[in-house]
């Protein structure tokens, strides 16, 4: 008998790299229109982009709450891997160039002290073994005075807080997160979904500085639901009032891309409402053309901060 071929089989769905670019742009940056805005497109682009995208996977990735639009549990669950993608592919060309050229020089980067804890060593450490001939140089201050360098011409870009003086500088969203309350994993509050200032009444709640722009979010959130604001104890920075939190010293109100670095560690992250924003920008001075280098330096701080960030709290 004649072999018989065997019967089609259609080909299995897989997203294109597009619709990845596009959900990734909505997650990172918290809206539709600051996706369009950063992807150069309509927002009713972007909106039938990710139309597909669902359609195509059958997953529900993206959702409208109070306003806004929020990543679903799924979509958070994909974002480390669309990322790895896209770092993947960013780490080749770059390799490519360097084969091709050896880049040389110094590169000069700013940032804030939460996403030098959480993204920058291992972003540093991906960025050298592309680049192992270009000098890092790397300052790690307030928004104000990163914003003073990055006016003066001292570094070539940096990642500061959203609400600092951004005039004269050429700027885009980095990243936007809400608050998290911090605790060890066996705190009575660390199973619960969602923690407001009433559940913190009687807590010991280790607040950032009175300086800083979320303090003073928090300490209207709690005004606002007829709770005291009285912080046990105050810190500038989210690495201590998570170092802190683990140690049992209290709750801590903090950014999550700092929390989720101890998360192995035993820290448990609870959404905190009413939402507290932490806003970052990325900022060049002006002028400043970006070197594949940077450009380079830049594609891995966003992928870690990415990866920090995947899965829900």
């Amino acid at each position: 008998m004649p072999r018989q071929s065997p019967p089609a089989t259609e080909p299995a769905w897989a997203p294109t790299l597009r619709q990845l670019e596009v959900l990734r742009a909505v997650v990172q940056l918290g809206s539709l229109s600051r996706a369009a805005e950063a992807l150069h497109v309509s927002q009713p682009s972007v909106t039938q982009t990710v139309s597909q995208l669902q359609r195509g996977c059958g997953v529900e990735l993206l959702t409208h709450r109070h306003g806004r639009v929020a990543a679903t549990a799924a979509a958070h669950s994909l974002l480390a891997d669309i990322d790895e993608v896209f770092g993947a592919m960013e780490r080749v060309g770059a390799r490519l160039d360097a084969l091709r050229s050896p880049a040389k020089g110094e590169l000069k980067v700013a940032c804030l002290h939460a996403l030098a804890t959480a993204v920058l060593p291992e972003a540093v450490g991906q960025f050298r073994a592309t680049f192992p001939t270009i000098r890092l140089t790397l300052m790690v201050e307030s928004s104000r005075s990163i914003r003073d360098a990055l006016v003066a011409g001292k570094v070539d870009f940096a990642v500061l807080s959203d609400e600092a003086d951004l005039a004269g500088l050429s700027t885009s969203m980095f990243y936007e997160v809400t608050a998290v309350c911090a605790m060890p994993v066996s705190h009575r509050l660390a199973r619960r979904s969602v923690l407001a200032p009433v559940d913190l009444a009687d807590e010991a709640v280790i607040g950032l500085s009175p300086l800083d722009p979320a303090c003073a979010h928090m300490k209207r959130s709690f005004v606002e639901a007829g709770v005291a604001w009285q912080p046990a104890i105050t810190t500038p920075y989210s690495l201590t009032q998570c170092e802190l939190a683990l140690a049992g010293a209290g709750i801590a109100i903090t950014n999550p891309v700092v929390a989720r670095k101890f998360q192995q560690q035993g820290l448990a992250s609870v959404p905190f409402e009413p939402a507290v924003p932490f806003r970052s920008c990325l900022a060049f001075g002006s002028g400043y053309r970006a070197s594949r280098a940077s450009q380079a330096f830049i594609g891995l701080l966003r992928s870690q901060t990415a990866k920090r960030m995947a899965g829900p709290p």
